[in-house]
């Protein structure tokens, strides 16, 4: 798994406004755990920091 890149990133973003209009900054922020966006082949993942640190440990 990689971090998207800027073009990526604004993809992603727009295809989720469309879908979840203004609940998208609720989404992203979430006060409770960080989470981030990951790119695995052409799927897109929201995945917790927590587990993308265990991940990296593994490969």
């Amino acid at each position: 798994m990689r971090p998207l890149d800027e073009a990526e990133t604004t993809v992603v973003f727009e295809k989720l406004l469309k879908f979840t209009g203004n609940n998208l900054k609720n989404i992203v922020k979430s006060p409770a755990h960080d989470y981030c966006f990951r790119l695995e082949k052409n799927r897109v993942y929201y995945v917790s920091e927590a587990l993308v640190k265990r991940a990296t440990n593994i490969n």
